[in-house]
């Protein structure tokens, strides 16, 4: 899933007799999802993780993530402030396999979990 590109658009053509013609502005907005979105996934190490949040408040969230038998491995902290805003993430140094990757607030809540296979 890419958000980077939300916004309107317009498709402008000209031709060879240098007539041009465009099209009706489409835009591509947000909407509100539960879930969370990694890309690459799978992936060689390094990827992003979004969650939606509320345009305009500035969120702190905290990304846990746990290997396969459970342990945490990695946690880091992110100001959010947009729908979708990007959490980049390296665990090029943690090896391969499946971990589970876990949104809280900073309070320590839970907020989704969703998995990433590193390869």
């Amino acid at each position: 899933m890419d958000i980077d590109g939300l916004g309107d658009y317009q498709l402008r053509v000209t031709d060879v007799n240098n007539c041009t013609n465009s099209s009706n502005i489409i835009t591509i907005k947000d909407s509100v999802s539960g879930k969370c979105f990694i890309y690459p996934n799978p992936t060689s190490g390094k990827f992003q993780v979004r969650y939606y949040s509320v345009a305009n408040n500035v969120l702190p969230r905290t990304l846990t993530i746990y290997d396969a038998k459970g342990d945490r491995v990695f946690t880091q902290y992110y100001t959010i402030g947009r729908p979708y805003d990007r959490m980049d993430v390296d665990m090029r140094a943690y090896g391969k396999g499946l971990y589970w990757v876990e949104i809280g607030d900073l309070n320590g809540n839970r907020i989704t979990m969703c998995r990433v296979v590193i390869q």
